[in-house]
């Protein structure tokens, strides 16, 4: 009977041991998302920060790792919680979206790889317009033909997008030797001025680096600056 007794106790003791084990090899992690997978922050302008916090939860039954975080330019993300999520944690991630000088739809994405073996790469995005006051096109002004003692031109077409009347000063450059002409001045709602650069370089080759102020004498707009680029190059 003792033996018998030990036996079944034997049997059981096996039993749980085989069920704790299945339960351990089967243990997985699952991410949950508390929100959208996209955000859209509508329209914004140059030089603004966007800023938004995408939520989510463990709800598996083992350890859910974040095992890296990356974003596209322009954009960064930054988890704000353990990189080690318990089951039934949750966590936090930040997406921050400098715009700069951007301009039109921008769509700009963070990829988030875990060990969830059915949901390991994870993109979100930050999605929207950017409005431009005041734009340029093309954003540079770019001389792509320096030769000494040539002359070179570049041009850039500035277009108001504001529903007021815009009137700008005379347009200046740090580079004495770059000569500029603004076709018009004032420009009405969706009217169009072309800045001309020409430069004949004489003094040395190389990089050719500086930047165009147009003061804004009426309206809400920032002045206007421009970025000049260009190289030069022995005949």
């Amino acid at each position: 009977m003792e033996t018998g007794h030990f036996l079944k106790k034997l049997w059981m003791a096996g039993c749980v041991v085989v069920f704790l084990t299945a339960s351990l090899l089967t243990a997985e992690p699952k991410i949950k998302f508390d929100n959208e997978f996209t955000y859209d922050f509508g329209t914004a302008r140059q030089d603004q920060v966007i800023e938004h916090t995408f939520k989510f939860t463990n709800v598996g039954d083992d350890t859910l790792i974040i095992q890296s975080v990356k974003s596209s330019c322009g954009c960064t993300g930054a988890l704000m919680s353990n990189k080690n999520i318990l089951p039934g944690d949750s966590g936090e991630l930040v997406a921050t979206f400098n715009i700069g000088r951007r301009k039109g739809r921008q769509n700009k994405t963070i990829t988030v790889r875990t060990n969830d073996p059915t949901n390991y790469a994870v993109k979100f995005a930050l999605v929207g317009d950017i409005f431009t006051p005041i734009d340029i096109n093309p954003m540079n002004l770019l001389f792509s033909s320096l030769e000494m003692g040539k002359t070179d031109a570049a041009q850039v077409t500035i277009k108001n997008n504001t529903e007021k009347t815009i009137i700008f000063d005379t347009p200046k450059c740090e580079i004495a030797e770059v000569k500029l002409s603004l076709s018009r001045k004032q420009l009405a709602p969706q009217q169009s001025a072309m800045l001309m650069a020409t430069y004949t370089p004489d003094a040395s080759v190389g990089r050719l680096l500086g930047t165009v102020n147009i003061p804004v004498l009426q309206g809400e707009e920032p002045d206007v600056v421009i970025r000049l680029f260009g190289y030069v190059k022995q005949q």
